[in-house]
């Protein structure tokens, strides 16, 4: 029972030095286009997308075609003491119609920190 009651006493002091130093215990941000965005290749256009997903990060164009860039990104940390960062975009291929002919998520790069520096969330300058 004592040993109970040490165990019960050590989470509420860890609990309470957590608390009082402003650390997170657990934080998730994603940003962009990260998931299931609901795109049909030949049947959404960009209109659609450009409503659901917001401006885009970039905007090209390849002969005809339209090339959109959504950029990613999905993030969590525990206690300050795990972090792991991954950025993904999204880049969306259009006809000169404006429909959705194909689309990729591209894996830009990830990093984690285990007892290091803090890496939240990630912000870039494009």
């Amino acid at each position: 029972m004592k040993q109970l009651i040490r165990i019960s006493a050590l989470i509420m002091l860890v609990c309470l030095a957590v608390a009082l130093t402003g650390c997170m215990i657990y934080s998730q941000q994603k940003f962009g286009a990260i998931g299931n965005v609901g795109i049909t290749k030949g049947r959404s256009t960009v209109a659609e997308v450009v409503k659901q997903l917001g401006a885009p990060s970039f905007v090209g164009k390849s002969g005809s075609d339209q090339i959109l860039c959504f950029a990613g990104i999905d993030s969590f940390q525990i206690l300050g003491v795990y972090a792991n960062v991954k950025k993904m975009d999204l880049v969306v291929i259009a006809d000169s119609n404006g429909v959705v002919k194909d689309y990729q998520s591209v894996n830009k790069g990830e990093g984690m920190s285990i007892l290091g520096a803090y890496m939240a969330p990630a912000f870039e300058t494009e």
